[in-house]
């Protein structure tokens, strides 16, 4: 499998954000790994961004097993939360909302199917479709401003036969999620939103009937001013069997030995 970076390259409106370091919109968000604030959208209130994406590294014949929408967002001197996914055919597909950090998280939302559809991405579908991200809750005149860094698709796509096996368009090795400056990453589902984060949060034009995929998460850094780490889900841990007790060795007093000599077991796991 290999990991095709999809960036936008068009902006499709809304674009309510105010570019900073680059124009028009999308240069501010297409850079995977992001540059942090070399560029970047600023939103002054609450706003959402659409833009086209470019398909110029799918080949016709390759398999796309899911798709995933990588964003990176710092939430400035408000609390705001965003969600980021795509909008087919003029409605949203977003992953759940979640509450920005002031250390430039990086989310990832999965689709392992066209949301619209649920059936298997297709290179024209995904032509078709638009990246799109909603920044809520943003505390209108406080400043430094909320800013969204990072906005790009990324395909996990099975070759054709022949193709080289190995990522294009962006510099990270398959599977990464693409760091940023001190930057987290979650994967989750491309599902419908999950609740308001605060009462009185528009969460209109969502379809409720987005497939529910699979969540994956890695590990996630722990907030600035906490000393507890986020948790990361049972679901995404393996299996463990676990001896209790002591790590040494257990030891048996052999009956046939002289007095005082102990012959040592195997150290073993016990099972469930």
């Amino acid at each position: 499998m290999i990991e095709v970076l999809l960036p936008p390259i068009s902006d499709a409106g809304p674009n309510q954000g105010v570019p900073v370091g680059a124009a028009p919109h999308y240069a501010c968000v297409d850079e995977d790994p992001n540059n942090g604030d070399t560029d970047y959208l600023q939103h002054s209130s609450d706003g959402d961004e659409a833009f086209g994406i470019s398909v110029a590294d799918l080949s016709d014949d390759d398999t796309i097993d899911s798709i995933i929408v990588r964003w990176a967002a710092k939430k400035g001197a408000s609390d705001p939360f965003g969600a980021a996914g795509f909008r087919i055919g003029g409605v949203l597909y977003l992953g759940p909302f979640r509450e920005l950090a002031g250390y430039a998280p990086v989310f990832e939302e999965s689709f392992p199917t066209n949301p619209a559809t649920g059936t298997q991405w297709l290179k024209a579908a995904v032509a078709a479709a638009q990246l799109y991200y909603r920044v809520v809750d943003v505390d209108v005149g406080n400043f430094p401003r909320p800013r969204v860094s990072q906005c790009v698709g990324l395909a996990m796509v099975t070759p054709a036969s022949g193709r080289p096996r190995a990522r294009f368009g962006s510099g990270s090795p398959v599977g990464t999620a693409g760091p940023a400056a001190g930057g987290a990453t979650a994967r989750s589902a491309g599902t419908a939103p999950h609740g308001i984060p605060r009462s009185g949060s528009p969460r209109s034009a969502i379809a409720s009937s987005a497939p529910t995929a699979t969540t994956r998460s890695t590990s996630l850094a722990a907030r600035p001013g906490s000393a507890t780490p986020r948790a990361i889900t049972v679901a995404d841990l393996p299996t463990l069997r676990v001896r209790f007790g002591s790590g040494a060795p257990r030891a048996t007093i052999a009956s046939s030995a002289p007095r005082g000599s102990v012959a040592a077991r195997s150290p073993h796991a016990e099972g469930d």
